[in-house]
């Protein structure tokens, strides 16, 4: 089956964050996967047979909060009411934390995870150059106490050149007074980052240090434009909504995340303990000590749970023909399965899937594995 996807980087989430609030919102179900810089982080955190659960999620703990999830797959069905069939649209999007002034995140790559991922044509430049960020509750609200303490930052450690560009400026205002056909704006040579938070402390110097221009990012470019008293009085004033949608940015994929709380929909996953684990501690909370305090807080964002290796399993044994079908449960093994006609065909009254596009897709002909966004069509297949 072909598989439609919409590929979701830093530069278009902006723009398809509502629509991806919409159709999660209407959605009857969803799955999820998760790739990630490593699943072991060291020797001891290796499970063992012996594990006691509680060892085994103290090991687990471990290497979700050195690893990251680098990229992210959504795949959204929603019950056609008229037919039976599901709607669905899949996601795939690539995560990167970004630096903060006095929080400068670290994270494990294990180089195993690494050379499986590129045999498996993840695009690292997308994870670094163009991957949303994400911070957790705690890290928000730290960001939103401390804001201004985030806007003291030394930009002689910065991509950024402040002073070149202070000079460029500088010299174009000097112009301006005794040429008034220099134009009507500059451009400055220095282009913003990925990191929204550097690139608003950035105008914000600018802003500062300059009381007749106005600075802003516009088109990927820090355009200066003249302003007087009145208006740069106005522009202040609004400095607090664009305060806010820098935090909404910084916040980034956390978002997508409360979405999936708040719509408390079924989540789907294929063998998903370290998904959830990852998750949970990046976009939400740190991860509790114990695990029964971590089962309590999960099942209360996320009601409905089903991992669907878990169910293969209970069910090859209660039915013995499943098990000569499905004599693994990896979920390529499954899916493939799950595409033959003569497996198919012996079942009655299997709903159809029809998929959503938009201007984003990317149709995926073959199967796909470890790309997020497939695995999570293809668990939910």
């Amino acid at each position: 089956m072909i598989a439609n996807m919409s590929e979701i980087t830093n530069e278009n989430f902006e723009q398809m964050f509502p629509i991806i609030r919409d159709h999660i919102k209407h959605s009857s179900f969803i799955a999820l996967d998760t790739e990630m810089t490593g699943l072991v982080y060291n020797k001891t955190c290796t499970p063992s047979l012996f594990d006691t659960l509680d060892k085994r999620y103290d090991k687990q703990r471990q290497s979700a909060t050195n690893f990251i999830v680098c990229q992210m797959g959504l795949s959204l069905y929603s019950k056609n009411q008229n037919s039976n069939s599901y709607h669905t649209k899949t996601y795939t999007f690539y995560l990167c934390p970004r630096s903060l002034q006095y929080r400068k995140p670290t994270f494990a790559m294990d180089l195993s995870a690494i050379e499986f991922l590129a045999y498996n044509h993840f695009e690292f430049d997308k994870f670094a150059k163009n991957g949303i960020n994400y911070l957790n509750e705690i890290e928000e609200q730290n960001l939103r106490d401390n804001f201004d303490d985030y806007m003291d930052i030394d930009f002689i450690e910065c991509p950024f050149n402040y002073e070149n560009s202070s000079h460029q400026l500088s010299e174009w205002l000097s112009n301006r007074l005794v040429d008034k056909n220099s134009g009507n704006q500059c451009v400055l040579k220095c282009r913003p980052t990925v990191n929204p938070l550097l690139n608003y402390a950035f105008l914000r110097e600018f802003r500062k240090n300059f009381t007749t221009v106005w600075v802003e990012e516009i088109n990927d470019r820090f355009v200066a434009k003249p302003i007087d008293a009145n208006q740069r009085t106005q522009l202040l004033k609004a400095e607090h909504f664009e305060k806010e949608r820098v935090i909404d940015r910084m916040v980034g994929f956390s978002r997508v995340f409360q979405c999936l709380v708040d719509a408390r929909r079924p989540i789907v996953g294929h063998n998903m303990i370290m998904d959830l684990l990852l998750i949970y501690h990046h976009f939400y909370q740190p991860l509790p000590n114990k695990l029964k305090a971590f089962k309590t807080s999960l099942h209360s964002l996320f009601p409905y749970i089903f991992d669907t290796k878990c169910v293969i399993f209970n069910e090859k044994k209660d039915l013995s023909e499943l098990s000569h079908i499905f004599k693994n449960s990896s979920l390529g093994d499954i899916y493939t399965k799950l595409l033959d006609d003569e497996i198919v065909n012996s079942y009655t009254n299997l709903p159809k899937i029809e998929q959503l596009d938009d201007q984003n897709h990317k149709a995926i002909e073959k199967y796909s594995p470890h790309n997020a966004g497939f695995d999570a069509f293809a668990t939910a297949f």
